[in-house]
């Protein structure tokens, strides 16, 4: 045999061993992803089992999960948001928007759900605050309590028809009393603290922006008129 045979023969197998390697490291890399999502599929239909109940809500029933609790402010409440669940197994897409609020009082011991179905959804909501003390000193250093939590709903599936009227509500930061504030909402645009009595919410509705003056305390709206100009 030649040295220029030789020579060939040595870079085919050396090609054939690269093209080797690459198949075998790419059906291992196969196997552990499928490992990992089917290891994934398992833990999130355990989890999807324990929570088919959940202070008297069929979970399963709903196709709804629950997500994790979140302190309100400094209270001794705490809530977890009722949402679509993922459409993907063992992956980290996120949910849809919450249909239900569950509370629970850190102190009782005790839950219960915003809404007594979860027919309609929300889609947006804002945390209402007042300061511990009117002592002038800078924001951040001044706590900051929770009062009311603003929600903007919609009933049924927003994708389904999005232009549709929503409602804005006031919720306490108990879960146990809910104020209707404004029908026929477009969406929520800011909001801004006043004083205690006073928290001015901007939103949009039949193609204006409104400004809404409330006293969430008292669930009392002393204004509510179209944004004007100065004059």
């Amino acid at each position: 045999m030649t040295d220029k045979t030789e020579k060939f023969f040595t870079w085919v197998w050396r090609i054939n061993g690269v093209i080797v390697l690459i198949a075998v490291v790419t059906c291992l890399v196969g196997l552990a992803i499928l490992i990992a999502d089917i290891g994934g599929f398992g833990r999130n239909e355990a989890n999807r089992d324990e929570l088919a109940d959940v202070a008297g809500a069929n979970l399963g029933d709903e196709d709804l999960e629950l997500g994790g609790f979140r302190r309100i402010g400094e209270s001794n409440y705490m809530y977890a948001t009722l949402a679509a669940r993922s459409g993907f197994s063992g992956s980290g897409s996120g949910r849809g928007n919450a249909h239900n609020w569950l509370f629970f009082n850190v102190d009782s011991r005790k839950a219960h759900w915003l809404f007594p179905n979860s027919r309609e959804e929300i889609l947006d909501h804002q945390f209402l605050y007042q300061y511990a003390d009117e002592v002038e000193e800078p924001d951040s250093e001044r706590e900051k309590i929770v009062v009311g939590i603003i929600m903007l709903l919609s009933e049924g599936n927003s994708e389904d028809q999005p232009t549709r009227a929503r409602r804005m509500i006031l919720v306490s930061t108990d879960g146990k009393n809910v104020d209707i504030l404004a029908e026929s909402v477009d969406r929520l645009r800011d909001y801004f603290y006043v004083d205690p009595e006073s928290h001015l919410l901007l939103y949009s509705a039949q193609g204006s922006i409104r400004i809404m003056d409330l006293n969430p305390i008292t669930a009392t709206v002393s204004s509510d008129a179209v944004l004007s100009v100065e004059q």
